[in-house]
């Protein structure tokens, strides 16, 4: 049986206590309280209005800049790749996938086209289970740390040789189903798409069990 949240609990007490107290000590918060804060931002304000407004409005868009240089993504190439990638909360979530990506072949998509959408929902589901930045994932893809099926990380980085790594060599991984780079049919294709599912339908449990 899972716990009730405490966060939300102790927020919901600590509101009505609040609430509570402001309504039997209004006078006492207006006067020792509001009132002293209205005065201190009204002073504010007219301290704004003496002075000159191209001076003002010069400092506000420095300190606006400021703000959206500090920002800024590292990398726009890498935030547009993988910021609006679907990232599945439930095992449903994985069921959807199975219905959107089953068939992609047939739907006109080409191989690099289903790779990379299977890339980025492959790094979400990681991240957001193991509450990693993405980056730490894509490096954790790129020196294959992840026990996916050799055919997979051929789907995944079709320039680059699987190699099997760490604690997490496998042995009797399928054959790789690859010639020159691309598969044989979209048949084959559809094939890793749902072996790459079910290994992240797999993943999901493991971790909401955990």
């Amino acid at each position: 049986m899972k716990k009730a949240p405490v966060r939300p609990i102790f927020f919901g007490i600590t509101l009505c206590i609040l609430l509570i107290a402001g309504i039997l000590f209004r006078n006492v918060l207006f006067t020792f309280v509001i009132e002293p804060i209205g005065i201190f931002f009204w002073a504010i304000y007219r301290v704004l209005l003496s002075v000159d407004q191209k001076i003002f409005w010069f400092v506000l868009m420095v300190f606006a800049g400021y703000i959206v240089l500090r920002n800024m993504p590292a990398s726009v190439d890498e935030y547009k790749k993988y910021t609006d990638a679907p990232s599945p909360k439930s095992i449903k979530g994985v069921q959807y996938w199975h219905q959107v990506f089953t068939g992609t072949a047939a739907h006109g998509k080409s191989q690099k086209t289903v790779s990379l959408e299977m890339k980025d929902l492959l790094i979400s589901v990681i991240a957001s289970q193991e509450r990693l930045p993405k980056t730490k994932v894509i490096a954790a893809l790129d020196n294959q740390q992840y026990p996916l099926p050799a055919t997979t990380y051929a789907f995944l980085y079709p320039k680059k040789e699987t190699m099997k790594t760490g604690l997490f060599k496998l042995n009797g991984l399928l054959p790789l189903r690859l010639k020159n780079g691309r598969l044989h049919e979209n048949r084959e294709q559809n094939e890793i798409v749902e072996e790459l599912l079910q290994w992240i339908e797999t993943y999901m449990e493991i971790h909401n069990d955990a």
